[in-house]
Order: structure tokens, then C-alpha cells, then sequence
């Protein structure tokens, strides 16, 4: 039986999607040096027209950091204390927990005080695997039409049941690649973490070495179910990410909101 998908607030264009040449995009030095300059997309944390990998452990709370990064960019809230420099769409691919996303945008409204624009958010609900082309052309589709600057993916396991983790991951991963080149934006897949180190990516190594950006997402030893966002670029092979730490509280008023904390501290391998 074919793979199907649900697409909430979504027009499919029939539009027969653009042919792309074997060569790609050749450029001349002139055209080279007249792309755009990088940029954040979050400052300090994310930049805007990358590729970003982002692991946890199950229990870590990806999802609801997630819908905090996307509220942040569809309002211009600060996401983890920092500032948005890109403001714009924002799309959710999600391949589980739906039901779940209002009431966590709802927590995260309560206790920012922004309302998201309904206009400024969509949601792809279980659509295709993630291995199926037309999934990616489709997506793309959507995307541009919204002119989003920020895709979510979440989370790997559950968009790409069927793939194998070792052998489907570096096209996978290079269709990231794509989408983030053809919006000129930032996209983001979610991943978990192995039964090894809590800030490496489950599966081939392909995970990490192709994303401009990964980021973990751990608990913290700390009290009020602290966790902390570390964020590197891609980041040698069996070292830990350098980068700054960001620590995120729970709020004891709402046990669905997070109370973002400013707190940093920079962190080198180890």
C-alpha cells in the first residue's frame, strides 16, 4: 500500500516541480563573491541558511524546544535568551505527537505574552517517508510558497520509519541540504541520541559530518529539570562540541512552558 500523508493548512501546488540540472548551480568568482554573507537566524546559537542537526535522549524535551525555536521565529521572542534576527514562516514536519503541539504553543503564548500568527505557522502531519523523493519536492513546494525561513523536521525515527539509519542517511541528509539551498533559509531535523555519549547522534556518522550545525539537547543535574542546549559546528570526530551551553528551566507555574534562562557559559571539548 502507498505511503500517505496528512498536510494541515497546506495547498499542494500541482505545478510540475523545477527540473534540476546534473551539474547543479555553476557560478563564475564574480557570482561567487556576490553570494550572501552567513547571518543568524538565532543570535549566537543558529545560523540562518544552514542545515542544523539537533540530537537529544528521549525525555529531553526536543519537541517542546522545538516549538519554542519556531514560536521565536514566526514572533520575534527571544529563544533561550536570544535574539531573533530573522523573522518569518515557519513550518512543522511532524511524525508523531500532534495532538500535543497546541497545547505547548499554548504554554509557551501564556508565558511569553506573544500570540503567533496563524498565517506565520504550518503543519505537515505524517506525511511520506522521509526516503521518498516526492516527500522532499512536495515539502519544497509548500515551503516556498510561504517563503519560510525555518523548516522543523521532528523527528528522524519517526518521518523515516523505514531507513536504515547507516545506509539512508547521507541522502537523507543531503535533501536537508537541499531544501535549506532552494528556500535559502534554515532547516532543522531532530534526531535521538544512542545508547553511547547523550550528545552524539544515533545511527551513521553522516548525521554529524554532513549539517553546517549540530546541536544536543541533555539533561542537566540540576534541579528544577533543568536541561542544556549546546551548540557547535560540526564538530571533529570523537570530540565533545565546543560552543556556549545554554541552560533551560522548567516553570514551576506551567509544566508544559519553559522559563528560558539567559544563563551561558562557554564550554570547550572535552
Amino acid at each position: 500500500m502507498a505511503a500517505t500523508h496528512r498536510l494541515v493548512n497546506l495547498e499542494i501546488v500541482e505545478d510540475a516541480f523545477e527540473e534540476v540540472s546534473p551539474l547543479g548551480r555553476v557560478l563564475s568568482l564574480n557570482e561567487l563573491m556576490r553570494l550572501p554573507a552567513p547571518e543568524p537566524l538565532i543570535e549566537a546559537l543558529v545560523s540562518h541558511r544552514s542545515a542544523v542537526l539537533m540530537v537529544g535522549a528521549t525525555g529531553s524535551n526536543k519537541t517542546f524546544a522545538m516549538v519554542g525555536l519556531g514560536c521565536s521565529v514566526a514572533t520575534g521572542k527571544r529563544w533561550l535568551g536570544h535574539k531573533v534576527a530573522v523573522k518569518g514562516h515557519v513550518v512543522f514536519v511532524v511524525g508523531e505527537g500532534a495532538h500535543g503541539l497546541a497545547g505547548r504553543i499554548g504554554a509557551w503564548e501564556r508565558h511569553t505574552g506573544a500570540k503567533v500568527p496563524h498565517r506565520r505557522v504550518s503543519f505537515v502531519l505524517k506525511p511520506a517517508s522521509l526516503t521518498e523523493p516526492a516527500f522532499w519536492e512536495k515539502l519544497t513546494e509548500h515551503a516556498r510558497d510561504r517563503k519560510a525561513v525555518l523548516v522543523i523536521l521532528d523527528t528522524f525515527s519517526s518521518l523515516a520509519p523505514d531507513a536504515d539509519e547507516t545506509k539512508d542517511v547521507a541522502t537523507i541528509m543531503r535533501r536537508l541540504s537541499d531544501l535549506r539551498a532552494d528556500l535559502e533559509g534554515t532547516t532543522v531535523l531532530v534526531h535521538h541520541t544512542g545508547w553511547g555519549p547523550q550528545d552524539r547522534a544515533r545511527g551513521g556518522s553522516q548525521f554529524e559530518s554532513t549539517p553546517t550545525r549540530c546541536s544536543s539537547w541533555r539533561s542537566s543535574n540540576r534541579p528544577t529539570q533543568a536541561v542544556w542546549c549546546r551548540c557547535a559546528a560540526r564538530r571533529p570526530r570523537r570530540k565533545r562540541p565546543g560552543g556556549r551551553s545554554t541552560c533551560a528551566a522548567r516553570s514551576s507555574a506551567d509544566l508544559r512552558c519553559w522559563k528560558w534562562s539567559r544563563e551561558t557559559r562557554p564550554e570547550g571539548p572535552r
